[in-house]
Formats: C-alpha cells, structure tokens, sequence
C-alpha cells in the first residue's frame, strides 16, 4: 500500500476519533432517566448517540487492526529499536 492510503487511514482515525469524542462528550452531559427520554442534541436522543458511539468504535477498533497490519514492518523496526 503507498503512502496516500495510509494517510488516508490516519485521517480517517482522525475523524472518527474527534466524533467518538463529542458523543462521548454528549453521553456524559446528556440527561438520562425516564424525565428526558425526549430531551435531543442535534435531533438525537440518548439511545440513538449511545449507539451510534458504539458501532463507531467498532469501525475503529477495525480501522486500527488495518493500519497495524498495513505498517507491520514500520511497528517491528520501532519495536526492535525501542528494546536494543
């Protein structure tokens, strides 16, 4: 793989990376309980960003797994260079 789709991965980590945050942002701030089953941020109840904050730590538990496997031989140098 060259260099253009690697940064396309970081990029994409990136950006997927800065959503987990802000829901999980949201997720802490958002009331819960049986009151504000209603209450909404940018049209999103409480379920719907729990959700959403889930399968997009999927992507990036997946994403992350392809960007190991795509610079393996970069990670053993460095490994190996760290413990020499």
């Amino acid at each position: 793989m060259g260099a253009k789709t690697r940064a396309l991965i970081v990029l994409v980590l990136m950006a997927l990376g800065l959503f987990q945050l802000v829901s999980g942002l949201i997720l802490f701030f958002m009331p819960s309980g049986h009151g504000y089953r209603k209450f909404l941020v940018c049209g999103l109840v409480r379920h719907v960003w729990r959700e959403y904050h889930l399968y997009v730590g999927l992507v990036i538990t997946v994403v992350v797994v392809v960007h190991f496997i795509l610079n393996w031989k970069i990670f053993k140098h460095e490994i190996k260079a760290l413990f020499k």
